[in-house]
């Protein structure tokens, strides 16, 4: 009974070491840092955008954004927040998303995880981490999944040094190989 109980505190033990950290828990963690820049875009700011900016309403429409939260730490954080903020997004996991991508490249590091229900993506998070810099954006919405992907693959969205996500994914394969 008594190798049980202690086989047992090894297992939680070695469970909490390795816990994974939720996207709301990220989210709460890290919006209230201290000297953290966060900016909201609502549904009344999108409206906004799109009659002050009508070139840009077509899109805004299409892809159905509903709102859009962006957490900046940058030079006016301490260098261990970010450096907790880098370790915490290693782990970033959860259940009700699906991870995209997760990479690293050149000290960069990107996660982007997406909620989805019938082909809708209704929540996608992008987190970016350098050596000086931490982004975080939350975009909610009704985004059709196939205009996701068109974005995605067209190089119009994470592109790094030129390079579209798909080259990107590619470089990293053929490293690993």
């Amino acid at each position: 009974m008594k190798k049980t109980f202690i086989l047992m505190c090894m297992l939680a033990v070695a469970q909490l070491s390795m816990a994974q950290v939720s996207v709301q828990e990220f989210l709460d963690k890290y919006v209230t840092v201290e000297n953290a820049t966060v900016q909201k875009i609502d549904g009344e700011m999108i409206e906004t955008i799109k009659q002050q900016a009508p070139d840009q309403a077509d899109f805004l429409e299409e892809m159905g954004i509903e709102e859009i939260e962006v957490l900046v730490l940058d030079d006016n954080v301490e260098q261990a927040i970010k450096d907790e903020f880098a370790n915490d997004l290693s782990t970033l996991s959860d259940e009700n998303f699906d991870e995209l991508v997760s990479l690293t490249h050149e000290g960069n590091s990107v996660k982007v995880l997406m909620n989805e229900i019938e082909n809708f993506v209704k929540r996608l998070l992008v987190a970016v981490c350098d050596d000086n810099d931490c982004v975080l954006v939350n975009i909610i919405g009704d985004i059709p999944r196939e205009k996701l992907e068109e974005l995605m693959n067209n190089g119009n969205m994470f592109n790094f040094n030129n390079k579209s996500l798909k080259e990107l994914q590619e470089e990293a394969a053929a490293q690993a190989e």
